[in-house]
């Protein structure tokens, strides 16, 4: 080694800075691989995350739009039809509805009207299921944001003693406001 620098010229002089350098361009090359496979696994854990949450942002967006331009209201123009759809659902099920206006209700947001409808069976004796008469007024209020359950009036259908466990079989009755614009 005493030879090597004793020896020394130009060539020698620049094959040991290539040495050194490349030595020290090694190291710090391993240590930002190291920091660049720590970056990717965060991306990857953090990608689902953030994807979904684009994609409720993006219903949302849409939802909100929807509301804006009025698209919703248009869609409940026809009530009475609304209301028998809805109980002729597959997951509700329970049949053909009697619906009612009610008397006109003062407005409580400008530009709007709200109606007040009363639904019942068609059939004044035909009894359902609890959870039956539960999701048919679920879904009235699920499939537009217009529409409340503002009174639900359930009755067993035959009464028993008090000792007795009485059926789940129940006839209803229930008020319906749906807000509307004015035209």
């Amino acid at each position: 080694m005493k030879s090597f620098f004793q020896n020394m010229n130009f060539v020698r002089g620049v094959m040991l800075i290539c040495l050194i350098a490349a030595a020290t361009l090694g190291y710090l090359g391993y240590k930002e691989k190291a920091y660049v496979a720590d970056l990717e696994d965060k991306v990857d854990r953090a990608a689902g995350l953030l994807a979904h949450q684009v994609q409720e942002r993006a219903v949302q967006l849409n939802q909100l739009k929807k509301l804006e331009s009025g698209s919703e209201f248009e869609s409940l123009e026809k009530t009475a039809a609304y209301i028998r759809q809805t109980a002729i659902l597959k997951t509700v099920n329970v049949g053909e509805v009697d619906i009612t206006e009610n008397r006109a209700k003062d407005n409580v947001v400008p530009g709007t009207k709200d109606e007040s409808w009363s639904i019942r069976p068609k059939e004044r004796t035909t009894a359902f299921s609890r959870s039956q008469v539960a999701n048919f007024l679920y879904m009235l209020e699920a499939r537009s944001p217009f529409v409340v359950v503002t009174h639900a009036e359930f009755r067993l259908e035959k009464k028993g003693r008090p000792e007795e466990h009485p059926s789940d079989r129940w006839t209803y009755e229930a008020d319906v406001t749906i807000r509307s614009p004015l035209n």
